[in-house]
């Protein structure tokens, strides 16, 4: 039996129109990934999240699947090498580097989209083997699209060259496409947050963290507020598509109305915070970043600290712990010299000292030929506490950092390829912590008022399942110490700044941020940067100290819906793209199984 194709218009000569759509897509590709880096900081442009996919999304896919894969990946490497250069500070190209590992998602994204559309056209509009190219080529595509310029002379708009947003046939159908591009996107941005470790950082939805959108994240968190900007941007696409009834108007009405409502209700939420005030007093010391310390780094460094300290401690006698960032000082904290010169800092202060430092010890069952493993720890010290004095005394109020930073702290593979160590990282690789642990503040005004903490270590506040569990423990407020020095004064501090307030949104509780070089700042549970570090000319890279008045949330205080569900959303997304990539394979098949019929009976 003989496929019998439906009948269309002859290919008209004039075919312009597709051969200038490869490129018009491209150029759109490329212009979306620049605006949604535009969202983050350094400019900051938050609206993009939201508009920044529209032109690649109302200009058709092309018919050409290379065509569609040039486009996808350019997106991908457009945004992500825009949003990341300043990475390149750290090291010779390594912005660049992250790019390109990051680029395939958004792309992934992207091709999936395109494909999804194609597979929407009309079906004599698909690959047909009897309607050959104007080129005289096997790209059966190529005279699809030719047959649908005349077509669309004809006055059908779905059958334009190219796929577009006009192939979907109705609001309904629209939704439903736009809900599963959403959920792709989110899909994908939460599988980058895992994958080999995982690198959540500028997430879509972490944009909003200087806008008052950011309160959409003790919904979903930050992936629900990318499942929300994704959907917006479809929706836009479709409203400026030529010849496009307004059918999208309703749902982009009503999915302003729902943010705008949610986010006043929840800037006037009043919060069951304690009646209790912590006062901790935060030292930015400002100190050069470091790969290799001498005793003359560590005593600068020992300096400017100490003296800030002093000085706080004298003016701000009320302090209930000093807080010191990571990296502070560049050595082990069981350093002779240092772990004495502690002990006699802590002997004139009025509250215990909470800081990052550099731990070596040895765990139990660890051979004594292998080197005893190095942590990255943050210590709540007291003029009595054991380490100070015995370095091999068992640890107490002590965390340490579960997620390191690959080729920063760690070297994959480096067990196996030693010399990657030293080409690529820092000599030497660290050890992850195991527990989530929570360190108990006391009030020094108080006697008995004690609050949990759960304190983040720099790169781990971009992982919004670290403080998620914090939350779920009963931690009543978060920190963050962090070392940026790293960066300059490029736009990566600010970036990491957009994670905490993320996770303090997302858990509604207090975080209070402590940096080496910059950003030192309290975050309200709603997002707030309150009294940061300032140098007098206003720049966030400063030395300095302040004293913040923390109100913690009252114990059994209730957990926003994203800290009970964590990431159901971007797990349904998962699942949902997982059927529609399947579904879009089974149809390739059965396409491809029926112009393998019809080629055969053709004579």
């Amino acid at each position: 039996m003989t496929l019998q194709w439906p009948k269309v218009n002859p290919p008209c000569q004039d075919v312009r129109p597709l051969a200038r759509l490869p490129r018009l897509h491209l150029a759109a590709a490329i212009a979306s990934g620049f605006l949604l880096a535009t969202a983050f900081p350094p400019l900051e442009w938050w609206p993009m999240a939201f508009l920044g996919l529209v032109p690649y999304l109302a200009v058709p896919q092309p018919p050409r699947l290379r065509w569609r894969l040039l486009g996808a990946a350019a997106l991908g490497a457009t945004h992500f090498i825009a949003s990341l250069w300043w990475l390149n500070s750290v090291g010779f190209a390594a912005g660049l580097l992250l790019a390109l590992c990051c680029a395939p998602f958004p792309a992934a994204w992207a091709l999936l989209w395109g494909t999804l559309l194609w597979h929407k056209k009309p079906k004599h509009l698909l690959p047909n083997p009897q309607y050959p190219s104007h080129a005289n080529t096997a790209n059966t595509a190529d005279a699809a699209g030719t047959a649908g310029v005349a077509d669309m002379a004809a006055g059908d708009p779905a059958l334009a060259p190219g796929a577009s947003l006009r192939v979907l046939s109705s609001p309904r159908e629209l939704l439903q496409y736009a809900l599963l591009a959403a959920a792709a996107w989110t899909s994908l941005e939460w599988v980058r947050g895992w994958l080999f470790t995982g690198f959540p950082w500028n997430a879509l939805g972490t944009s909003q963290a200087f806008a008052h959108t950011r309160l959409l994240a003790t919904l979903a968190g930050a992936y629900g507020i990318s499942f929300l900007a994704i959907l917006a941007n479809v929706l836009l696409a479709d409203l400026v598509s030529l010849r496009t009834p307004r059918r999208s108007l309703p749902p982009l009405v009503a999915l302003a109305l729902f943010v705008a409502l949610w986010c006043v209700n929840e800037s006037r939420r009043a919060l069951p915070l304690s009646p209790t005030p912590l006062y901790i007093t935060a030292i930015q010391g400002n100190v050069p970043e470091c790969r290799m310390w001498t005793p003359e780094i560590l005593q600068d460094a020992w300096t400017k600290y100490e003296s800030l300290t002093r000085q706080a401690a004298r003016l701000s006698p009320q302090t209930d712990l000093f807080l010191w960032p990571e990296g502070a000082l560049p050595c082990e904290i069981t350093y002779p010299p240092f772990a004495q010169a502690l002990r006699e800092l802590l002997r004139d202060l009025p509250a215990p000292l909470l800081l990052g430092a550099l731990d070596e010890r040895t765990l139990p069952g660890t051979p004594d030929s292998l080197p005893p493993p190095v942590f990255n720890s943050a210590f709540l010290l007291s003029p009595d506490s054991p380490i100070l004095t015995l370095p091999t005394a068992p640890r107490t109020d002590y965390y340490d950092k579960m997620h390191l930073v690959p080729f920063g702290e760690y070297v994959p593979m480096g067990k196996s390829f030693p010399w990657l160590k030293d080409l690529i990282g820092m000599g030497r690789d660290l050890t992850p912590g195991q527990f989530p642990a929570l360190l108990a503040l006391h009030s020094q005004n108080a006697p008995g008022a004690s609050f949990q903490c759960g304190l983040n270590i720099c790169f781990e506040d971009a992982f919004p399942g670290i403080s998620r569990t914090f939350a779920r423990k009963g931690a009543q407020l978060l920190a963050t110490i962090t070392n940026d020095c790293w960066y300059g004064e490029s736009a990566g501090p600010r970036q990491h700044l957009a994670q905490a307030v993320m996770r303090a949104v997302e858990n509604r509780r207090p975080l209070l941020r402590s940096g080496n070089n910059s950003h030192t700042c309290l975050i309200s549970p709603k997002g707030e940067i309150l009294q940061p570090i300032l140098s007098p000319s206003g720049s966030p890279f400063a030395q300095g100290w302040r004293t913040y008045q923390v109100h913690p949330m009252a114990k059994r205080a209730p957990l926003t819906l994203y800290a009970r569900t964590g990431d159901l959303l971007p797990k349904a997304a998962t699942l949902a793209t997982l059927l529609a990539a399947l579904s879009l394979l089974l149809q390739t098949l059965k396409h491809k199984h029926q112009l393998a019929q019809a080629l055969k009976h053709t004579p």
